[in-house]
């Protein structure tokens, strides 16, 4: 964690005391302990901040076939050219992502077909991390409009554990 963008080894000690202590039930409750300021957690118009790379949900192990850089960065082990060559490989051919080319790591050991990733280098994160997801992120946008024309919209942030049977919804919010 300290690793990542916005983070520090302070914060990220913080966080693992606190957990050692209580779960915590979402990124935020960074925020309400105190561990991390505003401006930390959520970032600026310019830079996004330390928030946009945590979750509380999920198995614990990072997903290499979502995590972004910064997250793949800061695992143990991991040299920027690693999580580089895993992202570009993600991106397919036009190294566009969302598109119809990009690929996904059907197990671990796939990495070792990458160039940047031998036995050796696999071996201090690969206890970490995952290609099997658990926890999925959906933010929905509903549009209401009424007989005068008025439209209002309402988003959702939902975090839906497909770990669990049946398929569970673990945390919702109001995003507006």
């Amino acid at each position: 964690m300290a690793a990542l963008p916005g983070g520090t080894p302070a914060i990220a000690e913080a966080i693992v005391a606190q957990r050692q202590r209580r779960r915590l039930a979402t990124p935020e409750d960074l925020l309400a302990l105190g561990i991390v300021s505003a401006t930390t957690f959520y970032g600026t118009a310019a830079e996004g901040g330390f928030g946009q790379y945590l979750t509380v949900w999920g198995s614990g192990k990072i997903n290499i076939n979502t995590a972004p850089k910064p997250v793949l960065a800061a695992l143990p082990g991991m040299t920027p050219a690693m999580a580089e060559a895993i992202v570009r490989y993600r991106q397919g051919e036009d190294q566009e992502p969302g598109t119809a080319d990009d690929r996904q790591f059907r197990e671990v050991a796939d990495l070792r077909t990458l160039d940047a990733i031998d036995r050796a280098a696999l071996d201090p994160f690969e206890a970490l991390i995952t290609v099997v997801p658990t926890a999925f992120r959906v933010i929905a946008t509903g549009r209401v409009v009424s007989g005068q024309g008025v439209t209002s919209i309402h988003r959702r942030l939902v975090i839906i554990d497909r770990a669990s049977r049946p398929t569970r919804i673990q945390h919702w919010r109001r995003l507006s």
